[in-house]
């Protein structure tokens, strides 16, 4: 099933939203949280389907990872977010004015930045062998978080060797696919990070050892 296929499913006509329990039967290996901010939000804009019409969702791998801040923050940004993520980072710019308050008007996500230093939801990034570039890893979903956390890095507010949770997709090796790159892309990155064993949850969990460049 490619990503062109969600134009297929049923959707909300008010919101464009597709429906997620459609997008779950067909695709059972998708995380419910990666087919909620990715597919279901995001598979009927058009910017979307034109970065990512031709991949094949049930040949991508997904592994919720947790990685430095620094090599988040080097993963190939679309241009048509570039301008969106380079504002978000200018966010903390009130910081030593407004704390927290300076990166959301929400309550819950100011809350939670403060106690936890990361975001509420992991962004979800694509790896090279799923979006053909020069680059390891793509930001698919999730620029405003990542611009915000580039911008407190930038500040001094965060480290770049802060730990954060981010769900990324990678094209595994399968007999019966034939999935393949699709194109896009530039810039690099590549870090060792840790990825979970035995629950999804961003804090107090067992890691083992990963690259972002190229999972195991």
């Amino acid at each position: 099933m490619n990503f062109a296929a969600l134009l297929q499913l049923p959707y909300d006509q008010k919101t464009d939203i597709i429906d997620i329990d459609s997008i779950l039967d067909r695709l059972p290996r998708t995380p419910r949280e990666v087919a909620k901010q990715f597919l279901s939000d995001h598979g009927r804009k058009g910017e979307f389907q034109s970065q990512y019409s031709q991949v094949n969702l049930k040949a991508v791998a997904w592994h919720r990872t947790v990685v430095t801040a620094g090599a988040i923050t080097k993963a190939t940004v679309s241009p048509g977010f570039r301008e969106w993520f380079d504002i978000v980072s200018q966010r903390p710019d009130g910081f030593q004015a407004h704390g927290w308050r300076c990166i959301d008007d929400r309550k819950a996500v100011q809350t939670h930045w403060k106690e936890f230093g990361t975001w509420l939801v992991p962004p979800i990034f694509l790896r090279s062998n799923v979006i053909v570039s020069s680059s390891d890893n793509y930001l698919v979903e999730g620029h405003t978080r990542v611009g915000l956390l580039a911008g407190l890095i930038n500040k001094g507010i965060l480290h770049p060797e802060s730990t954060h949770t981010i769900w990324l997709g990678t094209y595994e090796a399968h007999p019966h696919t034939n999935a393949g790159p699709q194109p896009r892309s530039t810039n690099q990155t590549s870090v060792i990070c840790k990825s979970d064993l035995n629950t999804p949850t961003a804090h107090n969990q067992k890691e083992r050892q990963a690259n972002f460049g190229g999972l195991p």
